[in-house]
């Protein structure tokens, strides 16, 4: 059975200055597929995903997010993808727990809803000890952790929940971390 493209990256470039950071660049993934970006420091990976994401504009090229134009219609593509950078913005004097609830409650999502999704993605990936621990004592690898779960693809918005119950349909990681992390979580809780 042949699946549509989740995401399809034609043509796609970004200069600085006088540096090309991305040259014409075409891809496509499948829907269900994971698909890596590598390369070596500089190659324009991060540059890539944040003109994917919607974080950073185009010189050129297309961009479709389950045949959404990204760069016509930027509101409706990000509202499809969750973007998980590679240091995440955790508020350091609240506890893991507590940041979780604070950012459900900006977006009004139900503690009923979010508190077990919450949970449960947590002990998934062994964050549960350290559920009551402030995040300013958190190693890199468990900042991300906790960022998996709140992380959108608009830096000032972040949703608790939505990436793991299934108001997200694409997720782009800029960390191999991230990256191993939320396969073990799929690979373990199948939608």
């Amino acid at each position: 059975r042949l699946m549509s493209a989740a995401l399809r990256v034609s043509g796609l470039s970004k200069s600085y200055g006088g540096k090309q950071a991305v040259d014409r660049l075409g891809f496509e993934v499948r829907r269900g597929e994971m698909y890596a970006l590598l390369g070596p420091n500089g190659a324009g990976k991060t540059t890539t995903l944040r003109m994917i994401s919607g974080l950073l504009a185009a010189d050129s090229g297309e961009i479709r997010v389950f045949d959404v134009d990204a760069r016509a219609d930027p509101i409706a593509a990000k509202q499809l993808i969750a973007w998980l950078p590679d240091e995440p913005l955790l508020y350091d004097k609240l506890t893991a727990w507590e940041y979780l609830e604070f950012v459900a409650g900006l977006w009004g999502i139900d503690p009923a809803v979010s508190g077990p999704s919450a949970q449960r993605l947590l002990v998934s990936l062994g964050l549960e000890p350290h559920l009551h621990e402030r995040c300013e004592g958190f190693s890199k690898g468990m900042r991300q952790i906790n960022g998996v779960y709140t992380q959108r693809s608009n830096r000032r918005h972040q949703r608790v929940g939505h990436l793991f119950q299934g108001r997200f349909k694409a997720i782009l990681v800029d960390s191999d971390a991230y990256l191993l992390e939320l396969a073990r979580y799929v690979v373990l809780n199948p939608v």
